[in-house]
């Protein structure tokens, strides 16, 4: 019965931040959506595919062309852990990896790896400081953003998990937890775009390890594994 009341409790929530600070935080909502999915944009077509050439020594934009089918599958279901199966599937057919790192990197990173779980608080509670009117200096913005990154480990594989993190970070900052209400507005299509960069993200890591361990089989044949016949 509880998910029955969670619209009167939003409700209940938008309409005293309104009250108190006006309409304008409701119109400016789409200014907060724009830069999440920006700041998730360059991190998935600049700073990934950049790792990914210079550690991989793979062509980026090839290999994320390959294995698309897993962050349309994370986009549309808004869950890492939903999605690893095709993960899994598209990074040994597509992507050429090694079943064996794939088994061990994924199902790691659909737990640890939240790029865009990150991405995506760090933003939100600098724009409830900005709606609050609390103004954080930068050496507070980069102590949150530590925090963010460390707490974002914790996050669970699961479609709007990074709302309960919130809390403990607005908690933890000193930031009015009411306001968390703006943010649910238009939490579930920013919670597909950031569990699609989570994704994308562990794929990269796995072909980068992947690439790696290649390497050093082929520098070093004694190392790698011997199949008895």
């Amino acid at each position: 019965m509880d998910y029955l009341l969670t619209p009167i409790g939003v409700f209940s929530l938008i309409s005293y931040v309104i009250a108190e600070q006006g309409i304008d935080v409701i119109l400016g909502l789409w200014k907060h959506m724009l830069m999440v999915v920006v700041v998730i944009l360059i991190h998935g077509i600049v700073t990934l595919p950049m790792l990914l050439a210079l550690l991989g020594h793979t062509n980026p934009y090839t290999y994320l062309s390959a294995i698309r089918e897993a962050p349309i599958m994370a986009f549309s279901t808004a869950s890492s852990a939903a999605t690893l199966p095709v993960s899994m599937r598209i990074a040994e057919d597509e992507g050429g990896v090694d079943e064996k790192n794939a088994a061990f990197v994924l199902p790691l990173g659909a737990t640890v790896s939240m790029d865009g779980t990150a991405a995506y608080l760090s933003v939100a509670v600098l724009y409830i400081a900005h709606l609050a009117g609390v103004q954080m200096g930068l050496g507070e913005q980069l102590l949150l953003g530590v925090t963010i990154v460390a707490l974002s480990v914790g996050v669970a594989a699961l479609p709007s998990a990074s709302l309960v993190m919130m809390v403990v970070i607005l908690h933890q900052v000193g930031l009015p937890v009411e306001y968390i209400a703006l943010v649910v507005a238009v939490d579930r299509i920013l919670d597909m775009c950031r569990t699609s960069l989570n994704v994308t993200s562990d794929l990269v890591v796995l072909k980068i390890v992947d690439q790696m361990v290649k390497r050093k089989e082929v520098i070093n044949p004694m190392s790698a594994d011997v199949k008895l016949s």
